[in-house]
């Protein structure tokens, strides 16, 4: 059994997670609901997943086990006309495989065994200009490349639902990553962004460093095409039972419809205050 992975009451690998999960997986739900009945008939929907580990996890305090992201989608009230999943571990795939297998939803469905970064092409082929895209980023830490993110939106319609790591990954590796020549954010982000110049004009405050990091990237994605995001009032932040921010979820859409759904229909009701440069 690789790290991460436990064995669920069906017989199949589960992702082993924090409960905090469960509030990031009703955020991505409402997502799709939102997108589905929105968008229906009006475009050819696909549904991507580029971590999309084994459709199932389990909590690692309560012992509940629940859908991950790619059941949540499959199971969602209106479907997808395509949806594609991309998981770079074996057994991970093998099991979601299995699990949507016994589901039986009579739904066109790509499985990229692969990493993230090296599904972009195959991914970019399943997308035309009759299609709108649904792009859910979830990682467990920064693998995610900003030119794969540049590569996979230029020129098509796709919204994004991106899992921010900012407590996880930004805040806990910022002073290892500084002294290495190529870290995991040198790639993660923006070639523009000079972050250890940043760090040092921050005075070395990884909590102001990190603000100021979340909020280049989303001037960075607005540069691609996507509007202006205000992380203070539209991120949600997930925490874990010590009110620690593990991560932030952030949406982006190149059209005002999408923003507007997301911010007074998903997200306004739930927001849990400001962010704030210390948080």
């Amino acid at each position: 059994m690789k790290d991460g992975l436990v064995r669920a009451s069906d017989g199949s690998d589960a992702r082993d997670v924090g409960d905090w999960s469960a509030e990031k997986h009703y955020y991505l739900k409402r997502t799709i609901d939102m997108f589905t009945t929105a968008m229906r008939g009006k475009w050819q929907l696909v549904y991507i997943d580029l971590f999309a580990g084994p459709g199932k996890c389990l909590m690692r305090e309560s012992g509940e086990e629940v859908d991950g992201s790619p059941l949540i989608a499959l199971k969602s009230r209106y479907k997808f006309h395509k949806y594609i999943f991309v998981e770079n571990d074996t057994e991970a795939m093998d099991a979601l495989k299995e699990r949507v297998r016994r589901l039986g939803i009579d739904v066109e469905c790509h499985f990229m065994e692969k990493d993230c970064n090296a599904s972009i092409d195959d991914i970019r082929q399943h997308l035309s200009l009759d299609t709108l895209a649904l792009t859910f980023i979830d990682p467990t830490g920064l693998q995610i490349t900003w030119q794969s993110v540049k590569k996979l939106t230029a020129g098509v319609r796709m919204d994004l639902l991106l899992n921010f790591m900012y407590g996880m990954a930004l805040k806990r590796n910022m002073k290892k990553w500084v002294g290495l020549t190529n870290s995991a954010l040198d790639t993660f982000l923006p070639e523009t962004i000079d972050w250890r110049t940043l760090f040092e004009e921050h005075d070395r405050n990884i909590r102001r460093t990190s603000f100021a990091l979340l909020n280049q990237y989303v001037r960075e994605l607005n540069r691609l095409g996507y509007l202006p995001v205000n992380v203070e009032d539209e991120a949600l932040r997930i925490r874990n039972s010590n009110k620690v921010t593990m991560y932030l979820l952030l949406f982006f859409s190149k059209h005002e419809l999408g923003m507007k759904f997301w911010c007074n229909n998903i997200a306004k009701k739930y927001l849990q205050g400001e962010l704030g440069l210390y948080e």
